[in-house]
Parts: C-alpha cells; sequence; structure tokens
C-alpha cells in the first residue's frame, strides 16, 4: 500500500468519533507483490485485504505436509 493516497488505504473506517485508519498490512521477504486490494465490506469491522505475490529465487521453500 506504499505510495497510495490515505483514501486508497483504508482497512479500518472510521467511526464513534475515530477517523479511517490503515490497520492491517501484508510483509513479505524475497517476495514481490501486485498492490493490495482493500475491499470495502460490511461483514467485519475491518475491510479485507488481497494481494499476489512472487516469490523470488531458486531455493525458496515449498509447503508440504506436516506429519507426526
Amino acid at each position: 500500500m506504499d505510495g497510495l493516497p490515505l483514501l486508497k488505504r483504508v482497512t479500518h473506517p472510521g467511526s464513534h468519533g475515530f477517523p479511517d485508519a490503515t490497520f492491517d498490512y501484508l510483509f513479505s521477504v524475497n517476495a514481490a507483490s501486485r498492490p493490495a486490494l482493500i475491499t470495502p465490506s460490511d461483514v467485519s469491522d475491518h475491510y479485507p485485504v488481497t494481494c499476489d505475490f512472487n516469490i523470488k529465487g531458486e531455493n525458496a521453500p515449498v509447503p508440504g505436509p506436516t506429519y507426526r
């Protein structure tokens, strides 16, 4: 959401005297991302934030099943 104007990065709409805010973030290491998509919704007090990531490097770990 870096570089987006405030109105485009609101993840928690203002209420009860508090202003709109950006409370939710996506962090990554060794990955490139497309711009985050914030979708206004009435389902929660926070808006859903989604983003596509591309993992960089040939040695990136691949998640697999965990057995105990």
